[in-house]
C-alpha cells in the first residue's frame, strides 16, 4: 500500500478520533455532574425530607399485600431481573451464553423508617429508574444458567427520587430536577462511587482518543520530532481538561447555589405549613425561633421534631455550598462572577451541634478500585516509557551521529551510505519468491488458520539468509556483515496461494543503502575496520533513505509514548476518584499530567544526549591519544631503522666498489686454470 494512503487513513482517524474525544469527555463531564449532583442531595429521614429531590432510606412494605412473583423461585418482591442464559458454540468454537430471557419488572411499594413511611411508585418509573440490586438467585441447569436480581419485602434499600406530599409523602422518578433516579439496596455512598468510576472510565477514554488523535496528526504531517509530539499532546491534553475544570466549576457553582434557594424554600414553606396549621405565625431563616419556648406548646413531638430536621437540612445544605465556595479553585470563580455567599440560616446551637455531627459522618465518595491497581499501572507506565525510550534512543542517535566516508569511519558507532556491492565469489543468492540476486532475504510462509473471529496467520516457515558485502560510496568501501542486524528494504513481495501466504523481503545489489551500526576491527584480517552487530548498540541496514528510517522509529516510539501517556492518565484518574472529590481542583490536577509527563520525558532525552556526547567525545579523544603515542613512539624508531639502512647502504656501496676494483687486476695462470 503506497504511503499517501496510509496518510490518508490517519488523516481520517484524526478526525475520528477527535470526534470521539469530544463525545467521550461531554459524556463523562455529564457523569460527573451527576456524581455532584448525587453528593448535594443530603439523606434524611422521611418526614423530614423537604420535598423535590431527596434521598432517603428505609424497609420495603407492600401495599395491600400486592407483590410479584419472580419467575424461577416464585418468591414475592416487589422488583425483579430475570436472566435466562444458553451455552453455546460459536464459531470459533469456543463457548458463549446466549441470552434467551432477559425480563424485569416492578410494583409500588411502601418505604419505612423510624419516622413514618412513603409511597414509592415504582411501577410507573420507566427505563430511566436505575435499579442497582443485590443477586438473590443463581443455578446452572444442563446447559441453561438461571439468574435472579429481586427486592424482598423487608429489604433496606436508598432512594434518590422526587418527593411531594398529596397530602401523603409521595416518592416519584419524574425527569424534573437535578437527579439520578435510582433504587438500590445498597448505600448512597455505593451508588455514587459507581456514578464516579463510570466517569473515570469514560474520562480516560476521551483524552485517550485525544491522545491517539494527536499521534495520527504527527502520523500524517510525517513529523519525526518528539518534542513537537510531545508539546502536542501535553497542551491538548492540558486544554481539554481545564476546559471542563473550568466548567466544571461554573456549573457546580451555578447548580449549587441553586440547589441552596430550593431547599431552603422547601424547607421553610414545609415549617409554615406546619406553624399555620397550629395557629402560629409564619417564621423565616433570617430569625432564630426556640420550638422548646412556651409559645410553641400546641406543636406536637413529632411536629417538632420535622420542623427541626427540615431546617437542619437547610442548613447543611446551606454549609456545604458554603464549604464548597471557600476552597480552590471556587473561591477565585465566585468572586470573579460576584457570586456571594446565600442568605444566613439561623439554626439553635442544639440543632446546629447535631448538623454538624451529621455533615461529619457524611461518607466520602471512593471509587471502587483495588488498592494494587495503582501501582499496576505505574509498572505498566514504566515498561511503556522504557520501551518508547529505546525507539527514540536509537533516532536521536541518528540524528547525533554525522554521517562518515567509508574511509572515514572510526571504532564505534557510525553511520555510512553507499551503494550494496556483493563480494566477488558467493556474494549472492537467489531471492526464493523473486529469484532475484540479493544479498540478504527474510522469506516467511504463513498459512490462515481458525474461522470466524478466531482467525490468523499461522508461520510455518521462516528464513532467513545472508551474505557479507561492501558498502560503497566515492571515497572507497567498507565490508559489512548483516548479522542481527534490523534491516528495512523497500523490496518486498507478497504472494498468496490457497490458504498461505509468502512474503519475500531482500536486499538487492546497487541498492543505496544507509546504516547506521557498530564499526569495529575485521576479526579476519585485523588490519581494517567493518560494520557489524554489538549487544547495546542499534544495528540498522535500510535501502530507505535515512529521513524515512527516522519516520519509522519516531512513530514507534510516540505510538508507545501515546499509550503509556494514556495509562498515567488512567492512574491519575484512579487516584482522584479515591480522593473521593471528583472537583473542579481534582480535573485541574490532572491537567497537568501530561505537562509533567512531557518535561520528565524531555529530560531523559537530554541527559541521554549529553551522556551520549559525551562518551563520543571520550572515544574520540582517546583515539587521538592513541595516534599520538603512537606517532610519539614511532619516531625515534623510525630514525633507528633509517639510521641501519643507511649505514647498511654505506657498506653495501663500499663492497661493491672493492668488487670492482678488484676485478681490474690481472689474474695468474693458477686462477685462470681454475676457471677452465
Amino acid at each position: 500500500m503506497k504511503t499517501w494512503v496510509y496518510r490518508l487513513i490517519a488523516v481520517l482517524g484524526c478526525a475520528v478520533l477527535l470526534a470521539v474525544s469530544v463525545f467521550l469527555s461531554e459524556l463523562a463531564f455529564k457523569k460527573v455532574l451527576e456524581f455532584r449532583e448525587l453528593e448535594r442531595i443530603p439523606l434524611s429521614r422521611l418526614t423530614e425530607s423537604v420535598g423535590g429531590e431527596s434521598q432517603v432510606r428505609g424497609r420495603v412494605s407492600l401495599i395491600d399485600n400486592k407483590s410479584l412473583a419472580s419467575p424461577k423461585t416464585g418468591t414475592n418482591c416487589v422488583y425483579y431481573r430475570y436472566l435466562v442464559q444458553r451455552e453455546e458454540r460459536d464459531s470459533d468454537g469456543d463457548t458463549v451464553w446466549r441470552t434467551i430471557r432477559d425480563e424485569e419488572s416492578a410494583v409500588d411499594f411502601r418505604l419505612e423508617d423510624d419516622s413514618g413511611s412513603a409511597l414509592v411508585r415504582a411501577s410507573s418509573a420507566g427505563s430511566h429508574l436505575r435499579w442497582s440490586v443485590a443477586q438473590q438467585f443463581f443455578t446452572r441447569e444442563g446447559k441453561h444458567r438461571y439468574t435472579e436480581w429481586r427486592v424482598d419485602p423487608g429489604n433496606q434499600v436508598t432512594v434518590f427520587g422526587w418527593m411531594t406530599y398529596e397530602p401523603d409523602a409521595i416518592l416519584a422518578f419524574p425527569y424534573a430536577g437535578h437527579y439520578q433516579p435510582i433504587i438500590s439496596s445498597f448505600t448512597g455512598s455505593v451508588e455514587r462511587a459507581s456514578v464516579a468510576m463510570d466517569a473515570v472510565l469514560v474520562l480516560w477514554g476521551g483524552v485517550t482518543a485525544l491522545i491517539l488523535s494527536c499521534f495520527c496528526l504527527i502520523y500524517s504531517a510525517r513529523i519525526h520530532r518528539t518534542l513537537v509530539f510531545l508539546v502536542i499532546v501535553s497542551l491538548s491534553g492540558s486544554l481539554l481538561l481545564f476546559h471542563y475544570g473550568y466548567r466544571s466549576v461554573q456549573t457546580d457553582l451555578d447548580r449549587g447555589l441553586e440547589r441552596v434557594d430550593q431547599h431552603s424554600s422547601r424547607a421553610l414553606q414545609r415549617i409554615n405549613t406546619v406553624l399555620e396549621g397550629r395557629g402560629y405565625s409564619m417564621v423565616n431563616f433570617s430569625e432564630p425561633f426556640d420550638l422548646e419556648k412556651n409559645v410553641y406548646t400546641l406543636l406536637s413531638g413529632s411536629e417538632k421534631e420535622r420542623i427541626n430536621g427540615w431546617r437542619r437540612s437547610a442548613f447543611q445544605v446551606r454549609q456545604r455550598f458554603i464549604n464548597q465556595i471557600a476552597r480552590f479553585p471556587e473561591s477565585y470563580v465566585a468572586s470573579a462572577g460576584e457570586l456571594g455567599s446565600p442568605p444566613a440560616i439561623m439554626v439553635p446551637h442544639d440543632q446546629r451541634a447535631i448538623a454538624f455531627a451529621a455533615d461529619s459522618a457524611f461518607q466520602s465518595t471512593h471509587t471502587q478500585t483495588s488498592a494494587w491497581w495503582v501501582p499496576l499501572l505505574l509498572l505498566v507506565t514504566a515498561v511503556l516509557a522504557w520501551l518508547a525510550f529505546l525507539a527514540i534512543k536509537t533516532k536521536r542517535m541518528q540524528e547525533n551521529i554525522p554521517t562518515s566516508k567509508t574511509q572515514g569511519v572510526v571504532f564505534g558507532v557510525a553511520e555510512v551510505k553507499g551503494k550494496l556491492v556483493p563480494q566477488a565469489e558467493g556474494g549472492v543468492v537467489p531471492g526464493p519468491l523473486s529469484n532475484e540476486d540479493c544479498v540478504w532475504y527474510h522469506y516467511t510462509v504463513e498459512e490462515r488458520r481458525g474461522s470466524g473471529k478466531k482467525k490468523y496467520w499461522y508461520t510455518i516457515q521462516d528464513d532467513v539468509v545472508k551474505r557479507p558485502f561492501f558498502c560503497e560510496d566515492e571515497e572507497g568501501r567498507i565490508r559489512v556483515f548483516p548479522g542481527n542486524a534490523e534491516c528495512i528494504t523497500r523490496h518486498v513481495q507478497t504472494e498468496y496461494r490457497g490458504n498461505r501466504r509468502y512474503i519475500e523481503r531482500r536486499l538487492s545489489p546497487s541498492d543505496e543503502l544507509y546504516i547506521l551500526g557498530k564499526a569495529k576491527l575485521d576479526k579476519t584480517s585485523g588490519e581494517s575496520l567493518v560494520m557489524g552487530y554489538e549487544k547495546g548498540s542499534p544495528y540498522i541496514i535500510a535501502n530507505v533513505p535515512e529521513e524515512e528510517v527516522m519516520v519509522r522509529k519516531a512513530r514507534m516510539g510516540m505510538g508507545i509514548m501515546a499509550l503509556a501517556l494514556s495509562v498515567v492518565f488512567l492512574c491519575s484518574l484512579f487516584v482522584i476518584g479515591g480522593s473521593g472529590q471528583m472537583s473542579s481542583l481534582d480535573f485541574l490536577l490532572a491537567s497537568l499530567v501530561s505537562p509533567l509527563f512531557m518535561i520528565f520525558v524531555v529530560l531523559a532525552l537530554m541527559f541521554n544526549d549529553l551522556v551520549f556526547l559525551r562518551q563520543r567525545c571520550e572515544r574520540n579523544w582517546a583515539n587521538i591519544q592513541v595516534s599520538l603515542k603512537k606517532r610519539a613512539g614511532l619516531m625515534p624508531q623510525l630514525e633507528a631503522v633509517v639510521k641501519q639502512y643507511l649505514s647498511h647502504e654505506a657498506e653495501l656501496q663500499k663492497k661493491l666498489v672493492e668488487l670492482r676494483e678488484s676485478g681490474n687486476k690481472a689474474s695468474t695462470a693458477s686462477e685462470v686454470d681454475a676457471y677452465l
